[in-house]
């Protein structure tokens, strides 16, 4: 017994209330993870009963629904406002036009999409562009046009936010072919990941700066650059083949006489001053660990990651292209701006100022002019205000894609001058004139293709 007025001991076991708070922050972590466990089963049953039971197959309704004209026709809506960076709802002068997008784009094509198999959306694609096709430098040919009239290289990329502060590049082919706003890298994927279900082995080339892909078939590497020219303009040997990187690289020429830099950009927009040739930007940079071919090591049916689609299980090569530290920097000279246009009872004097001349080629204008308006137009005027009176300011629709890659020709007349102005007749009708400006290198290389002028129409002679 205890002594009268002692006070009760209480019984403390080893560990005391340590222990007691140990156990019970022990049993709400383990709630606590299966709660969480369950609510992810929860979540991928629910995406098996959706997709088994709920739709038919969100694979094939999305192919049956794919309207590849209508991609295509956003790709060359060059002036539409769904390009326009003023959409991200930041100052301009703060955007940073490489990282910044409009990631809650993103976010809500991958959800949506989030059950449709990617190799399957590429054959069908394949499928239908290779239509017709007989031949792997056809299909290639075919893969290149439409990745070309795709992918928008316009003033922001297809981006996804990674974690605060950091975002990477799309290469989900369904969503760049969705958004269309790509840059080389992305849409030298789209192009491999086409081509490789077509059953042609590719692969992508990292140049300086620059990125392409390339196929294999025939027995050789075919380079295929989506991000340079349109309207499917490639660089073709005299036996209609297409060259490798590495064939490219001991003749870079050839790549200029491919135009470069020729899609408008928003809104509409041609570029206005000497646009860079190619050749430099291949081959005439210093070699670097950034040069590599790279591969997709893992199989289509086996990837299972819809955002990055596998490119980031690569296999590396080095490459065996040479490179010309030396190599002139070249340009295409600019388009001409138009300063004034004096009409007068028989005739017309115009007269423009060039945009950018190359420095070691000598540049000479061609005038053309024609009876009827060439077939497409810029949405921005470059010239005085005066000229500008003469000018049709309808702007950029996608169905003048084509004749953007048609050399002018002028069906009333054909001049050329080494001068900044001309005296033409007026003609009984209305007549429209385009001044292309044109210089001695890339005419000696095969060049067909340069910069057009804003087109004049100029009123038909008073009787």
């Amino acid at each position: 017994m205890r002594p009268t007025g002692e006070e009760p001991r209480s019984t403390v076991f080893p560990g005391g209330n340590s222990s007691l708070a140990h156990a019970v922050r022990r049993f709400a972590g383990s709630l606590l993870r299966w709660v969480i466990a369950s609510l992810l089963w929860v979540k991928a049953k629910w995406y098996w009963v959706e997709a088994k039971f709920l739709s038919i197959d969100p694979t094939s309704e999305f192919i049956d629904a794919l309207d590849l004209d209508a991609i295509r026709h956003r790709g060359n809506s060059f002036a539409s406002v769904c390009f326009d960076p003023a959409r991200l709802g930041i100052p301009k002068e703060t955007i940073n036009y490489t990282y910044d997008f409009d990631f809650d784009s993103i976010d809500r094509l991958k959800k949506r999409f989030r059950n449709v198999c990617r190799y399957e959306v590429l054959q069908a694609v394949a499928k239908k562009i290779c239509a017709g096709c007989n031949t792997d430098t056809e299909r290639h040919l075919a893969i290149l046009q439409f990745c070309q009239e795709v992918g928008f290289h316009g003033p922001l990329q297809a981006m996804i936010r990674k974690w605060i502060g950091r975002s990477e590049l799309v290469t989900d082919p369904l969503i760049l072919m969705l958004v269309n706003e790509m840059r080389c890298g992305q849409v030298a994927r789209l192009a491999c990941d086409l081509a490789t279900a077509c059953g042609i082995e590719s692969r992508c080339v990292s140049l300086d700066g620059h990125v392409i892909g390339e196929l294999f078939y025939d027995g050789a590497w075919h380079y295929l650059d989506a991000d340079s020219a349109g309207a499917g303009l490639c660089v073709r040997m005299s036996d209609g083949s297409i060259p490798s990187v590495r064939r490219l690289s001991e003749n870079p020429s050839l790549l200029d006489s491919v135009p470069a830099y020729f899609d408008l950009t928003y809104p509409g927009r041609p570029i206005s001053g000497a646009a860079p040739s190619r050749s430099h930007a291949y081959f005439g940079g210093e070699k670097n660990e950034a040069n590599l071919y790279y591969f997709k090591r893992s199989h289509p049916l086996r990837r299972r990651d819809p955002v990055t689609w596998s490119w980031t299980d690569l296999e590396m090569e080095k490459p065996d292209w040479i490179i010309a530290p030396d190599l002139p920097f070249r340009h295409t000279p600019g388009m001409a701006f138009f300063e004034s246009v004096d009409l007068g009872d028989e005739s017309v004097r115009i007269q423009w100022r060039h945009g950018a001349v190359p420095e070691d080629s000598p540049v000479r204008y061609e005038i053309h002019v024609n009876s009827k308006p060439r077939g497409f137009r810029y949405s921005t005027f470059y010239g005085s205000e005066e000229a500008r009176s003469y000018w049709d300011d309808a702007g950029w629709v996608p169905e003048m894609y084509s004749a953007l890659y048609t050399p002018v020709e002028g069906d009333l007349l054909v001049l050329s001058t080494a001068e900044t102005s001309i005296e033409l007749p007026r003609q009984e009708r209305v007549t429209y004139v385009t001044v292309v400006a044109r210089d001695r290198y890339h005419e000696s290389v095969g060049r067909v293709l340069f910069y057009s002028s804003n087109e004049l129409r100029i009123p038909a002679r008073a009787d």
